[in-house]
């Protein structure tokens, strides 16, 4: 429109107060169609709804009378292109999948349908897509004035009259919106007779006015190119999850069925798909006009993405002029179709059930459910509008124009298409290549499920019906070999839907019937062949058994079928009883094993698994078997109450309920092919059982085979019972009721027979039979303590302990020592008091007292990782070693496992031996004297002394500082604890021999310094510089001439005040130090000492007092007497022969004087340090008898080659045999073939400390020279010695790895190794240990390994080196430090571990 028109319309409305005036302006331009500033959005329908009073119009401008058609027409233009558009594009928001698979038909068909009014011939088309982004494209003819306007505003004439048109730009590309309401278009247009390029994007998104809107928008986007493009496209932009579903859901459908497209519509020249990225495309080969039928072959050549396929149709066409079309459309028109099957690459019929039957050019997508046995395309058809179904629901003729109506087109295609239906079915017949023929029936089982104008009963009196008809007359049923006709075979007729069950009731109608289909062909014709048909010979299983119940025999059977009749007939019984168990009862097919058919019956059974071992057992018994049952050749057949195995076990059992004194005829029969080797076992055992209590009733064994288990279940529990009753009658184990036998027949109940815990026939330690749960397992209960609690508290434990050659694994429980702690309680703390009138809770003092040196003998194992002398478990120890070592006896002992139940065993009779101890410590008065006793050093007597404190401080058992024992209660601890220094304050020696001097002992009131601090009082430091300072005073004022004053006084005030000095002098010692002049001048100094000071100063000077006290040793030597006058001047000799440096030397390397010594000793000899081990070694004691004025004090090692003598100070002297003198009060000699030694001791060492040393000495001589690896003979023992343990170590398994650290891991230069048959590359490396294990938790074992020839004696030495000992203080726990011990290392070897440790103590 030219010109703007503006009107100013005045509204009043009831939602406005009164009098209110409203304004609403009105913009009429060539573009816009409304605009309502004033109003809501939805205000043009407002306006009508609201309650309007008054309406005025103010002139504005003089055209209004010009305008006002204009304006209504606009507005029904709007309306009515909402009322074609706005309903279905709203259902395009969320389309089906109909509408999702449609779009790229609709544009397909919009593509040929361009052609359609010109003299082209075909199209080319490409769709392209890029993402979410969709491009159809083709070179048709260009759009006109009219076809985009139609286009545009959805407005299309149909195909009204043209015959060529499938119909274009109506309500079918409306369904292109599923893909974007938003299509940008790009094409040619012919405008004035000349063909332009343009280009527009449609917008169709929202409703009412924004769709009025986009139209507007449409419209504003239309614009033109002076060149033509030559192609038209449509782009889609796929924004929304349900845009992008429709995308691939059309190129999906696109793909399955534009080869049928191709087929039908010739006007497509070519078809291409570019799916991102991805090719596919359609190339049509030749048509074949097939020889000798009206049927044609086409092959169509696909490639999707490179990969290659083929399609190839089977069809005929029917094109011929039609007067019906001609009278409807007014125009000449032919009839078109085109009946069609698809073959696959096998020649064979290909059915593709997602692809709809029905094309109009086109697939009718949404027409799936319209089965036919073929594709039929027709370009007559009349679809509905949305094009998924085609219209059958009315009269042929239309009543009104008398013409051939819309339903009628449709119906005269489906009759044309039945003649053409018979000519596809010829040529298939007579081609025997095509199979699957059975697909031609596809269709005609019922009638479709089409609910769209169509008409069902029409379809199946006129279609359905005849097109059966036809069918019948072609062989279409393969049955193997060759094609028949479906009146001339046997159709299965399923009656169960299973594939189990179609598969073998198939086998069974195939051998009965044998003209029937293939099992796949069957299956198939099931689902397309129609039932209910009197021409058609349906079998099902029903007529299967009647006509095995007319053959009577069978060997009737055996003639009708080909394969072994028992085995068929198993099988069909046993399928019949599944699936149709009532025939069984109505038809008699059964045969007995007198080879008679009987029906089944409550009597009836199969016996597969019943032998004739059994049957004739049976039969035997009197019972009848055969004739009611199922003959044995049916082997997959039972009836409903089967009689098989249990019920000829039944039989057998209700025979021996009744006669139970037969039961151990049936314990004679063994089963062996049972295949359950426990079963026979167990069988075996009864039966010889059996036969050792009753060998007057058994005899020989019989054979069981195929007799059930469950046979003997009753049996087996009465024969049980009968030898549990028997054995239990002996009472006792003797000659019959052996432990063997026990053991065998435990085992047996143990595991057949649980009630035989009811029985007493388990022996006890005593050999007497007991119920099960009166007996425990012995855990462990050491013999002393059995022995203990019979003699001191008679009770004998072996009557509730299992005997212990019972080997059964019977479940006990266990009885351990633990288990007897409260028992000893309630026994200890019964009274030692007798009482006539409760003598239970009596035991005497001597029977406690026996008890207890029974379990003092009962101790815990070591555990060398706890060392605590508070640990319970080694108290315990430590309590016996004392008991043992004050009893001075060796004792028979038990090792128990570390338990914290443990301390109750010895909790009361602890006390006794703790007494004991303590009597035995009582009987000496001091240290000295037990000692003595002990046999042990006056150390050691305080260490076992003091670990008796841990156990008990009663009684005269504490030693105090002068050894003396004495009661705790009378002894202090020594000093006080100061906080300044944080130590305690002890006593100084000084002190306590001052106090001695004053006749004050404080060592008899101070508890042993070894002893710890267990006194309940202190004797502080400062308590006895008191006592001190008053004594000191007290014996100054009563004697001053007392030595031991003197003495005293010497000590403390020359020396003692000098140490701590005047200040504290004065503190400690108060009185003592006002005093001190006095008394040093009157106590320490007497007048004779003071003259004789002054004498000394006259005669040597007063500067030689200072130089004494400046030279102590010498002084000291000159009042021993070591320093003489002689001795004096040899010194001054030999410092006048040599000079200064030279002595200085010599004193700097002692060995030369001590080699000069031995050099001038010529009698001296050595004992070698190389002496053969296999050199005999003796001890040869008292060879002469020897003065007893002189002790030997001198132990001397001599070495021939180079002799030196070592000079210590020893009641031993080892000296040569020739040397022997008379100094020597006794003498050992030590020899072999060359060499003697001879050891001389004391005259007064005592024999037993003689034998000692000579032991020593010999074993040092025996063993000492192995370990001493200079010597390359004991170098070879001791690595023999390490093969063996690293071989050792390796066997056990019980270690992750073992390396041997002077084995080489694989060939090379060390030296060889052979020992005991294996070999080893041997180099050295230095290390402090030989072998290293770890075991599989991670801790290491470092193993030094040392060797010795000889044999195990009583002692064995070895050395260990100053590294290896550092090396052992540096190993942490958990890991170890081990020395192994090689005996006998050559021959047959031997070993120990020892564990070491820095911090054992």
């Amino acid at each position: 429109m030219s010109k703007h028109l503006s009107n100013k319309i005045l509204i009043s409305k009831g939602s406005l107060g009164t009098g209110e005036v409203g304004t609403l302006f009105v913009y009429k331009k060539e573009q816009d169609y409304l605009n309502i500033p004033t109003v809501p959005e939805e205000g043009c329908l407002k306006l009508r709804a609201n309650n309007i009073t008054t309406i005025g119009i103010e002139e504005t401008d003089g055209t209004e009378d010009q305008s006002i058609f204009e304006e209504e027409k606009y507005d029904i233009f709007g309306n009515v292109y909402l009322a074609n558009t706005q309903n279905r594009l709203r259902q395009l928001d969320n389309p089906d999948d109909v509408d999702c698979k449609r779009w790229p038909w609709e544009l397909v068909q919009n593509a040929k349908d361009s052609i359609s009014n010109s003299n082209r011939k075909s199209v080319d088309i490409e769709i392209c897509v890029d993402n979410d982004t969709y491009t159809f494209k083709h070179n048709g003819e260009p759009f006109n004035i009219k076809s985009l306007t139609a286009l545009m505003y959805k407005y299309s004439s149909g195909k009204r009259n043209n015959s060529e048109s499938t119909g274009r730009f109506g309500t079918g590309f409306l369904t292109t919106h599923s893909l974007s309401k938003i299509v940008q278009i790009q094409g040619d247009i012919i405008i004035k007779g000349k063909c332009k390029g343009f280009s527009l994007t449609m917008y169709r998104e929202g409703e009412g006015e924004e769709l009025l809107n986009g139209l507007k928008r449409t419209e504003k986007s239309f614009k033109t190119n002076h060149s033509p493009f030559g192609w038209t496209a449509y782009t889609y932009h796929a924004s929304t999850r349900k845009n992008k579903e429709a995308g691939r859901m059309g190129i999906q459908n696109f793909k399955e069925n534009i080869a049928k497209v191709i087929l039908f519509c010739p006007e497509i020249n070519s078809i291409k798909l570019f799916d991102n990225g991805k090719l596919f495309e359609i190339e049509r080969g030749k048509e074949i006009n097939l020889i000798g039928s009206d049927c044609q072959k086409l092959t169509l050549s696909l490639s999707n993405n490179g990969v290659k396929t083929k399609k190839t149709y089977l069809y005929t066409k029917y094109n011929k002029p039609n007067d019906e079309l001609t009278e409807r459309f007014e125009v000449r028109r032919n009839l078109r179709i085109c009946c069609a099957v698809e073959l696959d690459d096998n020649n064979n019929i290909f059915v593709d059930t997602s692809s709809p039957c029905l094309f109009c050019s086109l697939p009718l997508v949404g027409s799936e459910a319209h089965e036919l046995p073929f594709i039929i395309n027709s370009p007559d058809f009349e679809p509905d509008s949305e094009r998924q179904a085609i219209l059958l629901d009315g009269d042929r003729i239309d009543e009104k124009t008398k013409k051939i109506s819309v339903p009628g087109i449709n119906k005269m295609i489906l009759d044309k298409s039945k003649s053409m239906y018979r000519t596809l079915l010829e040529f298939i017949c007579k081609n025997n290549s095509i199979g699957n023929r059975y697909s031609m029936a596809r269709g005609l089982q019922s009638i479709p499920n089409v609910y769209r104008s169509f008409n069902g009963q029409w379809y199946y009196d006129n279609f359905i019906c005849p097109m059966r008809n036809i069918l019948l007359e072609y062989p279409i049923v393969w049955n193997g070999t060759q094609y028949f006709k479906l009146t001339s075979v046997y159709l299965p007729k399923f009656d169960k839907q299973s594939k189990e069950y179609e598969k073998k009731a198939y086998q069974f109608i195939f051998q009965l019937y044998k003209l029937v289909p293939t099992y796949e062909d069957s299956l198939l014709i099931k689902k397309t062949i129609w039932k209910n048909d009197s021409r058609l010979h349906y079998v099902n299983m029903k007529q299967c058994v009647e006509k095995i119940e007319g053959l009577k025999t069978l060997d009737e059977l055996n003639r009708n079928i080909d394969v072994d009749v028992w085995s068929w007939l198993s099988r069909f019984l046993s399928f019949i009883q599944v699936y149709h168990n009532e025939y069984l009862q109505i038809h008699a097919i059964i045969p007995n094993m007198n080879n008679k058919f009987i029906k089944q019956t409550k009597d009836i059974a199969s016996s597969t698994n019943v032998q004739e071992n059994m049957i004739d057992c049976i039969e035997n018994l009197g019972m009848d078997w055969r004739n009611c049952h199922i003959n044995k050749r049916i082997v997959s057949f039972t009836t409903g109450t089967d009689h098989n195995i249990d019920y000829a076990v039944s039989k057998i059992r209700v025979y021996l309920k009744n006669n139970p004194n037969k039961k151990l005829i049936l314990i004679h029969y063994i089963p062996y092919d049972c295949g359950d080797e426990k079963f026979i076992k167990k069988h075996k055992m009864l039966y010889e059982f059996c036969k050792t209590l009753w060998s007057d009733k058994m005899y020989q064994i019989k054979d069981g085979t195929t007799f059930p288990k469950e046979l003997w279940r009753d049996i087996d529990e009465k024969v049980f019972k009968e030898l549990l009753q028997t054995i239990e009658n002996y009472g006792q184990l003797n000659d019959v009721i052996t432990i063997n036998f026990l053991n065998r027949f435990l085992e047996c109940v143990l595991e057949y027979y649980y009630y035989y815990s009811s029985y007493s026939i388990i022996p006890n330690k005593n050999g007497k039979l007991c119920r099960k749960s009166s007996l425990y397992r012995d855990d462990n209960i050491p013999s002393l303590f059995k022995q203990c609690l019979k003699e001191c508290f008679f009770k004998d434990i072996n009557e509730e302990l299992i005997h212990d050659d019972i080997t059964s694994s019977i479940l006990l429980g266990k009885k351990s020592i633990y288990d007897y702690s409260d028992f000893l309680h309630e026994n200890f703390k019964k009274s030692e008091t007798y009482n006539y009138y409760n003598i239970n809770n009596y035991m005497s003092s001597q029977q406690k007292e026996k008890a207890a040196l029974y379990l003092i003998r009962i101790i815990p194992k070591v555990n060398s990782e706890i060392t605590s002398d508070y640990d319970t478990q080694n108290k315990q120890i430590n309590l016996y070693k004392l008991y043992k070592k004050f009893t001075k006896r060796n004792y028979i002992t038990s090792k128990i496992e570390r338990n914290e139940k443990n301390e109750k065993i010895w909790i009361d009779s602890n006390k006794h031996i703790i007494k004991m101890i303590k009597n035995i410590i009582e009987r000496y008065s001091n240290i000295t004297d037990l000692s003595n006793y002990l046999g042990i050093t006056y150390k050691e007597t305080i260490k076992y002394l003091k670990q008796f404190t841990l156990f008990s401080s009663e009684g005269r058992v504490i030693p105090n500082q002068n050894g003396k024992l004495c009661q705790k209660i009378s002894l202090y601890n020594e000093g006080k604890w100061e906080d300044i220094s944080n130590e305690y304050k002890l006593i100084p020696d000084e002190m306590k021999e001052i106090a001695n001097l004053l006749k004050y002992d404080v060592k008899n009131i101070l508890i042993h310094s070894d002893m710890g601090r267990i006194c309940g009082e202190n004797k502080s430091y400062e308590e006895i510089c008191n006592t001190i300072d008053k004594l000191i005073i007290s014996y100054y004022n009563a004697d001053k001439k007392n030595k031991n004053l003197k003495v005293a006084a010497q000590y403390l005030i020359e020396i003692y005040f000098d140490n701590i000095g005047d200040d504290q002098a004065k503190i400690d010692f108060p009185n003592t130090f006002l005093k001190k002049d006095d008394i040093t001048l009157n106590v320490i100094y007497d007048k004779k000492t003071r003259k004789d000071i002054t004498e000394f100063g006259k005669k040597f000077g007063e500067e030689s007092i200072s130089s004494l006290l400046n030279n102590e040793n010498v002084v000291n030597d000159i009042i021993t007497g070591e320093l003489t006058d002689e001795k004096y001047d040899n010194l001054k000799k030999l410092e006048n022969e040599y000079n200064k440096k030279d002595i200085k030397y010599i004193l700097n390397n002692p060995e030369l004087i001590k080699k000069s010594i031995n050099e001038m000793n010529t009698n001296s000899y050595s004992i070698s340090r190389t002496l053969s081990i296999n050199k005999k070694i003796e001890i040869v004691e008292n060879i002469t008898s020897h003065d007893t004025n002189n002790d030997v004090n001198e132990l001397i090692f001599s070495i021939p080659s180079s002799p030196v003598s070592i000079v210590s100070s020893s009641p031993v002297s080892i000296i040569s045999s020739s040397s022997v003198s008379s100094n020597s009060s006794s003498s050992s000699t030590i020899k072999n073939d060359k060499e003697r030694v001879c050891v001389s001791f004391s005259r007064s060492m005592v024999s037993e400390q003689r034998s000692y040393y000579a032991d020593t000495f010999n074993a040092v001589m025996e063993y000492g020279d192995d370990f001493d690896f200079n010597n390359p003979i004991n170098k070879r023992t001791g690595l023999c010695g390490e093969a063996y343990i690293y071989k050792f170590l390796k066997q056990t398994g019980e270690f992750k790895s073992v390396t041997w650290n002077s084995l080489l891991n694989g060939r090379g230069n060390g030296q060889l190794l052979e020992y005991k048959g294996d070999v080893y590359h041997i180099v050295e490396n230095g290390s402090h240990y030989d072998i290293l294990c770890e075991t599989f938790d991670g801790c290491k074992k470092y193993i030094e390994v040392k060797s010795t020839v000889g044999e195990f004696g009583n002692k064995v030495p070895f050395y260990i080196s100053k590294r290896q000992i550092e090396m052992m203080k540096t190993i942490k726990y958990p890991d170890e430090y081990v020395l192994a011990v090689v005996f006998n290392v050559m021959n047959n070897p031997d070993h120990f571990f020892m564990t070491l440790k820095s911090d054992n103590l």
